[in-house]
C-alpha cells in the first residue's frame, strides 16, 4: 500500500524574515490509500491543484504557493 505525503510552502509577505516576511510551511498527510505507486502518482497532480486552490482560498492575498506530493510506502 502507498499513501500521498503532500509537502507546502505559501508566501504571505515576499520579504526576508529581519524585514517582516511572513511564511507557512508544513506537511499535510490526505489519508488516501493506493494499492500501487503508480495509481498514487496518476493522482498527484490532482492533489497538489486542489491544495493551491484550497490555500488560495484561505489566503487570497498570497504571493506565493509550492506544494508537492511524495507517494510513499505505507508502513503497516
Amino acid at each position: 500500500m502507498f499513501e500521498m505525503l503532500l509537502g507546502f510552502y505559501i508566501v504571505l509577505v515576499d520579504a526576508p524574515p529581519h524585514k517582516g516576511g511572513k511564511h507557512i510551511q508544513g506537511f499535510y498527510e490526505p489519508k488516501i490509500e493506493f494499492k500501487t505507486e503508480e495509481d498514487c502518482r496518476a493522482d498527484r497532480k490532482m492533489i497538489e491543484e486542489w491544495f493551491e486552490i484550497e490555500a488560495t482560498r484561505l489566503y487570497p492575498d498570497h504571493k506565493g504557493i509550492d506544494a508537492k506530493v511524495l507517494c510513499v510506502k505505507k508502513n503497516k
